[in-house]
């Protein structure tokens, strides 16, 4: 009884749900004549590309009066509109909300970003982040209430530059996140039910400025797949010095990512719980500066991380602190004795089962390590490291990862599942 009723409110959730009272609704691709009766009954209108509904949405968000958008982008793949990348107009309103939704069918009846996913790509000559925040100057600058970016799927591989090897040359790719949010002012920002993959410069930065000091930034239930440093935690600073106004919180749960905290005065708590921090070249979690911010870290699938740097065992590279001359490598299990972290109980190290197929699947160096079978081969197997035996060199590193973006590459083992993002969290 108990499982039916999970699956009935399941699919309740998949329907599409109705706009907050007030909010106007702009669809965008798919069924035109669909999409412009969804949108009717708000006072919006169908867009035929993601550009042309962002203009439109800006200029709904124009004025001071209170007002909500939702941007609702039906499955399928846009690429930019031809550019390789979307621009979001200026929008200078303290009382605005948007919210950019992808995973609707066609004909917008229902919405589920993982099964009927809305898929962001570029082209080779990529020449701007795929979303950027427009920013103005001095009483121009952009200020909305809250932005939110709700399950989109974001891959920048089409942009990069690979060797013969399939290796990413990150020197000559395009030299941009998937994300720039411009130093934006907000007092919420919410990324939610995502997917950022193949970023050789990062998926994005939480750079904003917050508009109160009750600001939060969440980033929950969303996959950063083979993203060279996917995820900076850190806020806008003038000369280094910290703004007046704090965040209050920033937290990041049931993601599969690798993050980096930012500066301890960024924001008074940076909560991170229900994650799988899988395969991460340079470790899980970086605290590069000298004192942490008060630190939530708890409750996390750890495995493979560091692995080609520190450490063979399985979770000894879950953190890296700030020790002195050097990057000290801190295991999961000894996450609580970090300082300021408040609470680092029931993190485990367990390998999730995440299944990617390579684009090429190739052995690299295969005569300096004696193969043996461990923990680590699912791992060596993800990382397109020789299965049999062998090391992996310097410059041979995150080769594209291709994956079925309608079946994301989630946790299958059953003692991992409940980490990490899954389509049950959708909301």
């Amino acid at each position: 009884m108990a499982r039916s009723l999970l699956v009935i409110l399941f699919a309740i959730a998949c329907l599409a749900r109705p706009a907050f009272a007030g909010d106007v609704v702009i669809t965008v691709g798919g069924d035109q004549a669909k999409g412009a009766a969804a949108a009717a009954p708000s006072g919006g209108k169908w867009a035929p590309t993601l550009n042309k509904g962002l203009e439109l949405a800006a200029a709904e968000l124009e004025g001071n009066a209170e007002a909500g958008v939702v941007v609702r982008i039906a499955t399928g793949s846009h690429d930019g509109d031809g550019k390789g990348s979307y621009q979001l107009p200026a929008i200078n309103n303290v009382k605005a909300s948007l919210r950019i939704e992808g995973g609707y069918k066609e004909d917008f009846s229902r919405r589920d970003p993982f099964k009927t996913p809305t898929r962001i790509v570029t082209i080779v000559k990529r020449t701007a982040p795929l979303l950027t925040v427009h920013s103005g100057l001095g009483a121009n600058t952009d200020k909305m209430r809250s932005l939110t970016i709700d399950g989109v799927v974001f891959d920048v591989g089409n942009s990069n530059i690979y060797d013969n090897h399939g290796s990413l040359l990150q020197k000559i790719s395009a030299p941009y996140a998937i994300i720039d949010f411009n130093s934006v002012v907000l007092e919420s920002l919410v990324v939610q039910n995502c997917v950022f993959a193949n970023a050789p410069q990062g998926a994005f930065q939480t750079l904003v400025r917050p508009l109160t000091d009750a600001m939060e930034i969440r980033i929950r239930n969303s996959i950063f797949l083979n993203c060279v440093v996917p995820l900076r935690l850190d806020v806008v600073r003038a000369e280094g010095v910290v703004m007046k106004t704090n965040v209050q919180r920033i937290s990041v749960d049931h993601c599969s990512a690798a993050v980096e905290i930012g500066h301890r005065e960024a924001a008074k708590e940076f909560v991170i719980t229900n994650n799988v921090f899988y395969a991460s070249f340079g470790g899980a979690i970086l605290c590069p500066h000298k004192q942490n911010p008060k630190l939530t870290i708890k409750d996390n699938l750890f495995a493979g991380n560091g692995f080609y740097s520190a450490t063979t065992e399985m979770g000894a590279a879950a953190m890296l602190v700030d020790g002195g001359d050097h990057r000290e490598a801190i295991g999961a299990d000894k996450i609580p004795e970090v300082k300021n972290v408040q609470d680092g109980e029931g993190n485990v190290t367990i390998t999730p089962g995440i299944p990617i197929a390579l684009t090429e699947l190739k052995p690299f160096d295969a005569t300096k390590v004696k193969a043996e079978k461990s923990w680590d081969d699912e791992v060596k197997r993800l990382l397109g490291t020789n299965m049999k035996d062998g090391i992996i060199k310097v410059r041979d590193f995150a080769p594209r990862k291709e994956f079925d973006p309608a079946n994301p590459p989630l946790p299958t083992r059953p003692t991992a599942k409940r980490y990490g993002a899954s389509p049950e969290l959708v909301r």
